[in-house]
């Protein structure tokens, strides 16, 4: 018999019988990936300058961090829906997927991903 975790053996059974036993954290993280695949179509979507965009989708989803943390979050996602100003320029999935990964980075605390 395979030794597993308790966090293991309730995941398991988690799949088992279909419940959802994850802790905030996973929630959270899981929240975070679907707001940020939102993030490129609601930009283009949105009136006013790229900055001004921004940091009201980062203050809708993001509201219960800290100003500064809003800010840093802001400016990491800048250079990934700047473009996106341009007119005729569709969202793609890379706009989605880059999305995912600089809020998922700055979520977890790792360093920013540059915008290349």
């Amino acid at each position: 018999m395979t030794d597993h975790t308790e966090y293991e053996r309730r995941r398991i059974a988690d799949r088992r019988d279909g419940t959802d036993r994850r802790d905030g954290r996973d929630r959270r993280l899981l929240e975070d990936r679907n707001n940020a695949r939102r993030l490129p179509d609601q930009f283009a979507q949105a009136a006013g300058a790229s900055s001004q965009r921004i940091r009201g989708l980062v203050n809708r989803y993001w509201s219960d961090y800290g100003e500064s943390e809003r800010a840093d979050l802001t400016e990491a996602l800048l250079p990934v829906l700047e473009g996106l100003t341009v007119p005729g320029v569709p969202v793609t999935e890379q706009h989605r997927e880059r999305c995912v990964e600089v809020v998922v980075r700055w979520a977890t605390g790792l360093e920013p991903v540059s915008a290349d």
